[in-house]
């Protein structure tokens, strides 16, 4: 699935994998377009810093939706263990 940020596409997501991407700090909307319903999640990043930000499907009765959350690096870390690079 495609990962937008502020209406430019910085990548693609496979499940069970990650990506690395360094882009400036500011205030960034973080979306995907899919056949879910677009959540739109917003990050304010800072200089120098590393953010790990988690996409899941979130599925519902009748719709699903594709979600972006702020996770703690120890938490990230361990899942990325478990992942694969996605070039």
């Amino acid at each position: 699935m495609p990962v937008i940020a502020n209406k430019i596409e910085i990548g693609t997501l496979d499940n069970g994998a990650y990506f690395k991407q360094i882009i400036s700090l500011g205030t960034y909307k973080i979306h995907s377009r899919t056949g879910a319903i677009d959540r739109i999640s917003t990050f304010s990043l800072g200089a120098g810093k590393t953010y790990f930000i988690r996409c899941f499907l979130d599925m519902g009765m009748w719709v699903s939706s594709v979600r972006f959350v702020q996770v703690h690096e120890d938490e990230a870390i361990q899942e990325i263990k478990k992942t694969a690079l996605q070039l």
